[in-house]
């Protein structure tokens, strides 16, 4: 295509438009180093995604008779990117819905100069291709399907200690080992309602969100919280799925990225606390250790407060020397630390711990 028309740029570029974000990009005309940028910072601010981001699917889209580049030439993205890149101010494009996250664009770009000369033929190339690159993304979109299914983990995934899942970003579960099947079935604390991983609790669930997008945009390779949902402690892990295509050529449609979710229920039901060890281990008073009791059971510092017959903000108080004794920062990594001073766990009386889903 950047033959047919000199000076032009031609690109493949795989959108998730709700971000927006690239999952695959193959170009021709842009230098390396501005597509890094425009990869990891000025996709975000592209404009062009009002026009495009509305375009019906398969609908041939001409740039300077739609949405000229010099209506937001005051922008971040036109100043600093895209003024430097004259060949890339004008063109032609068409777009192919795959999914809501798997948008293709083709886009045909050039100078606002050739304009006049190049957007009617680019158009019409575009116009005869557009079937063919249709078929061709639907191709491309079978095969990343087919490589997704080969990411699973089978077997190993039933010798992970706890519910484990392999999840997408949008927590649809791709994958669940027996553990987490009987937790989805339990409901207490995990659900999976139209195959979607959810968590009893708005917090709870957006921390895991979070957690989950976090791993998946390679900000952290690994998180851990510690959830407090009714009288349950639950320790979360989430960690990006293992790609065994990562070392292959890119794709179009490449799989889906997936987290491995490890859930592992601590405590469930009351929890008595071995005051002795845990005074012994970091020198807390009587009334600290019955604080802990209480937060480890899933009391509020409000409900605390009333069965303490203190004021809440001596239980802040009290809180904030715990965790300086114990070297905590905050509420949920001090109940993970407590939970290993546990003496009771399940129901009254019960002298077993409460099994992890089992």
């Amino acid at each position: 295509m950047a033959k047919i028309l000199p000076g032009s740029a031609a690109s493949i570029v795989n959108y998730d438009l709700t971000r927006p974000s690239v999952s695959a990009i193959f170009t021709t005309g842009v230098e390396p180093e501005y597509l890094d940028s425009y990869v990891s910072y000025y996709v975000e601010r592209n404009p062009w995604f009002d026009y495009w981001g509305n375009l019906p699917s398969g609908k041939v889209g001409v740039t300077e008779r739609d949405y000229p580049s010099r209506t937001f030439s005051d922008t971040e993205f036109y100043c600093d990117w895209l003024s430097r890149q004259p060949h890339l101010q004008a063109g032609a494009g068409v777009r192919i819905d795959l999914d809501p996250r798997k948008t293709i664009f083709i886009a045909w770009n050039y100078e606002v100069a050739s304009a006049f000369g190049y957007d009617a033929p680019a158009a019409a190339i575009l116009e005869g291709t557009r079937t063919a690159f249709r078929e061709a993304v639907q191709a491309a979109h079978i095969l990343g399907e087919r490589l997704e299914g080969r990411s699973r983990l089978g077997h190993l995934i039933e010798h992970i200690d706890g519910a484990a899942m392999l999840v997408t970003r949008d927590r649809c579960v791709r994958e669940a080992n027996v553990r987490a099947t009987k937790a989805f079935a339990e409901g207490s604390v995990l659900t999976c309602a139209e195959n979607r991983l959810g968590v009893r609790g708005c917090q709870p669930q957006k921390r895991l969100d979070d957690m989950i997008q976090r791993v998946l945009n390679g900000v952290i390779p690994e998180e851990t919280e510690t959830f407090i949902i009714g009288q349950h402690v639950i320790s979360a892990v989430v960690t990006a799925a293992p790609n065994p295509h990562a070392s292959e050529a890119s794709l179009l449609v490449p799989p889906v990225p997936l987290a491995l979710v490890v859930m592992k229920r601590l405590a469930g039901g009351a929890v008595a606390l071995d005051d002795a060890s845990l005074r012994a281990a970091y020198g807390l008073s009587a009334g600290e250790c019955r604080l802990c009791g209480l937060l480890l059971n899933g009391y509020s510092i409000a409900e605390a407060s009333t069965m303490l017959g203190v004021t809440e903000g001596t239980v802040r108080q009290r809180v904030k020397a715990i965790f300086q004794k114990t070297g905590t920062h905050r509420q949920g990594e001090l109940i993970a630390r407590l939970a290993g001073f546990t003496t009771t766990v399940g129901g009254l009386g019960s002298e077993n711990p409460t099994p992890i889903w089992e």
